[in-house]
């Protein structure tokens, strides 16, 4: 052991943007320097409490740090594999739909989602799955900001996203479940 060994210091991690005020976690450093850039990984139910949030796992990125407190803003969502497994079951179809956007605030994402239909669709019935989904994503999304469009994908506030592709959707064909599969923040 060297006896020029740096002490390492405790920083607390803080949402900036989506979850504004929450606690992340914490991680040690033993400079204010090496924590920006760092990138932390939680599950929706380590903010919210509530076990039910177990599936959604957020990303943030570390941008700023002021006394001993680091400051993360909102970069990923995802939701957890298992939890996608559990979903598809036998005589079901998985139909993933994605849309690149702007939001309100000017910030490009791209957002993944996932319809479960709750029986087996032909591949023509997908394709109008799939288009109706893009296209009521392309709608809603450059109206909304990306606080907004992250908390109604998983939080339902202030609009229940997965309801409005479900009620758009069903026409189609019978849908079991409709969730966000993945949420990335392209450029701010």
């Amino acid at each position: 052991m060297s006896s020029r060994r740096r002490v390492k210091t405790w920083y607390k991690i803080v949402a900036s943007d989506i979850f504004e005020g929450e606690e992340l976690g914490e991680t040690p450093a033993d400079s204010d320097e090496k924590v920006v850039g760092r990138t932390i990984e939680v599950t929706l139910r380590d903010i919210t409490g509530n076990f039910d949030h177990e599936n959604y796992k957020l990303w943030f990125k570390i941008h700023k740090v002021e006394d001993k407190t680091a400051y993360g803003h909102f970069i990923r969502e995802r939701i957890s594999r298992d939890y996608l497994r559990s979903l598809v079951r036998k005589r079901t179809s998985r139909i993933d739909a994605w849309v690149e956007s702007k939001t309100k605030d000017g910030k490009t994402i791209r957002y993944f989602s996932v319809i479960i239909t709750a029986v087996r669709v032909g591949t023509n019935v997908a394709k109008q799955i799939r288009k109706a989904c893009m296209n009521y994503l392309s709608e809603i999304i450059p109206e909304l900001t990306l606080k907004e469009v992250v908390r109604s994908s998983i939080l339902d506030d202030p609009i229940n996203l997965r309801e409005e592709i479900k009620l758009r959707v069903k026409k189609y064909a019978p849908i079991s479940h409709v969730e966000p599969l993945k949420i990335e923040l392209m450029s701010e």
